[in-house]
């Protein structure tokens, strides 16, 4: 339980590194009501909290994943990063068609980075590991 803690302050940490990276073509879009779009950057006391159950959630998810796969390796992290990117990110980007193309691109750029860092992240060395950690 230790190591979804440190892994949840990890993917808060991540999660603030590339939102930085991609802020300066973002915020432009947020907090502007001329875009039409009403989205609004929410406050700390709600990302923070927010982040962090979405990461235990990520790791109660994946932890079996892990567990079921026959594969070793980079097909781990992929299959880790993919179903990451698409449950997390993608499915969001397309049920928001009225965003403009910018938005999406650089939100699906952004996202896709977090979960290629949150796959190496949990990436197990030996699937043992996941399996203990998570008893």
């Amino acid at each position: 339980m230790l190591k979804y803690l440190l892994l949840s302050i990890v993917f808060i940490i991540v999660y603030f590194f590339f939102g930085a990276l991609s802020s300066p073509i973002i915020l432009q879009y947020y907090n502007n009501p001329s875009t039409g779009l009403n989205l609004v950057v929410p406050s700390f006391d709600v990302i923070i909290p927010l982040e962090f159950a979405r990461a235990m959630i990520y790791l109660f998810t994946i932890t079996p994943i892990i567990a079921l796969l026959r594969r070793k390796g980079k097909t781990i992290f992929f299959t880790l990063m993919v179903f990451l990117y698409i449950v997390g990110g993608l499915t969001s980007l397309i049920e928001a068609p009225d965003w403009p193309i910018e938005l999406r691109i650089v939100h699906g750029v952004e996202l896709f980075c977090d979960f290629a860092l949150w796959g190496v992240d949990n990436f197990p060395r030996d699937k043992r590991i996941i399996l203990e950690s998570s008893r």
